[in-house]
């Protein structure tokens, strides 16, 4: 059984990838938080500061910062590809 705290608060999951180390952060967050909020009380942007502005998305679309969590949500901090990344994928077309 819920209690009421529990049921204000949403289970969500931060992801990122950066210098080849994974970041999995599962959180409890309250409800009415966002992407951006989730993704700056995960801590990712302390251990992984190369990473603050990248795009943000939940289950693989791209969203805004602003875009309200929902329960389950995993919430992706996209990193952003170098010069090589992209004429590897130009070269792969």
């Amino acid at each position: 059984m819920n209690t009421p705290k529990q049921t204000n608060r949403l289970s969500v999951q931060v992801v990122a990838v950066a210098g080849g180390i994974q970041f999995i952060k599962p959180m409890l967050v309250p409800r009415s938080q966002t992407v951006g909020w989730c993704a700056n009380a995960s801590g990712v942007y302390s251990l992984h500061p190369q990473l603050q502005g990248a795009k943000l998305g939940i289950w693989g679309k791209l969203t805004k910062p602003n875009t309200v969590v929902e329960e389950g949500d995993r919430i992706e901090i996209y990193t952003p590809a170098t010069s090589k990344q992209k004429s590897k994928k130009m070269s792969e077309k």
